[in-house]
């Protein structure tokens, strides 16, 4: 399995159950857990996890938010991600809308979380979460 972006290994364990900490402030497991619920809630993007095991699902989102709180896109996680989306892109039409309609997700639980999540925290984490775009560009 490809090497993925590198989390805050400094952090400190915010004592919420087994989860990743991706910096002081952020963490892992309240982040995937309302994305979680929101992309599951969405009738369009449900459709591309309704086969998928929720722990492969669950690992999947933890890479997501390793890249988005960590160091960024880098080489090994494209190659990761293109590997696990290709079924979907090829036979069930995931495309960059799809993924746009993610990262609006993402942005909406960044803003719920806007109390505990630090602003500069927040937009980087976006920032970083746009590159990812690029695996969806045919």
């Amino acid at each position: 399995m490809a090497k993925h972006a590198q989390i805050d290994r400094d952090a400190i364990d915010l004592g919420e159950g087994e989860h990743k900490v991706f910096s002081k402030e952020v963490s892992g497991k309240k982040v995937v857990d309302l994305l979680f619920h929101k992309l599951l809630e969405d009738a369009e993007l449900s459709q591309y996890w309704s086969n998928v095991a929720p722990e492969t699902l669950s690992h999947q989102q933890d890479v997501m938010m390793e890249i988005a709180f960590g160091a960024g896109l880098l080489p090994e996680d494209i190659t990761y991600l293109k590997e696990v989306h290709a079924s979907a892109m090829s036979y069930k039409g995931l495309t960059d809308r799809h993924f746009d309609m993610y990262l609006k997700h993402f942005e909406t639980v960044l803003k719920e979380l806007g109390s505990i999540i630090p602003s500069d925290k927040s937009k980087s984490a976006v920032a970083n979460m746009k590159a990812c775009k690029v695996i969806f560009k045919k």
